[in-house]
């Protein structure tokens, strides 16, 4: 099967891709709380199939758990040096910029066929182009915001009198 590319706009957005060293792992809480809404979910779909005689032959909804996508990992930022920063929570994760050998692009598939010779294929639309990555390799730093941080005073100079 081919695919035809084809350019969503005339001016594509560069994008950036990030890549990281290590694991993501969501709070216990978190996942505790995705997979009740799970459940919740699974039940209220079975109470529908069996009221419903319309779904009576549906098969059962089964959802996944991925706690990590399409949630807020943290706050990306590009320091006074230039390099990329990710704070999470009180953690910060400094990198470094690298230009990719090969761009890449980025793609959405589209419902629409084309004619490819004698068979029809599906056409895709570029959407964008990755140049760059932001590479985090380092272990995390502790990260306290500034306005925690209390300033040191410095002792208050006292009047001394010179003897004469």
């Amino acid at each position: 099967m081919a695919l035809v590319l084809e350019l969503a706009d005339t001016d594509l957005p560069e994008m950036m891709l990030i890549e990281m060293q290590g694991d993501l792992v969501p709070d216990k809480n978190f996942v505790l709380k995705l997979e009740n809404e799970k459940l919740a979910a699974e039940i209220k779909d079975e109470e529908e199939r069996k009221n419903n005689p319309e779904r009576a032959g549906d098969p059962p909804l089964q959802l996944v758990i991925d706690p990590v996508s399409g949630h807020e990992i943290g706050q990306y930022t590009v320091d006074k040096n230039g390099n990329p920063n990710i704070i999470m929570g009180n953690s910060t994760i400094v990198g470094v910029f690298q230009d990719l050998k090969k761009p890449l692009t980025i793609c959405r598939k589209t419902s629409e066929k084309r004619q490819c010779g004698t068979r029809m294929d599906s056409v895709c639309k570029v959407e964008g182009v990755i140049k760059k990555k932001a590479f985090f390799c380092l272990r995390p730093s502790i990260h306290v915001p500034k306005e925690l941080i209390k300033k040191r005073m410095a002792p208050k100079a006292k009047a001394v009198r010179k003897k004469k």
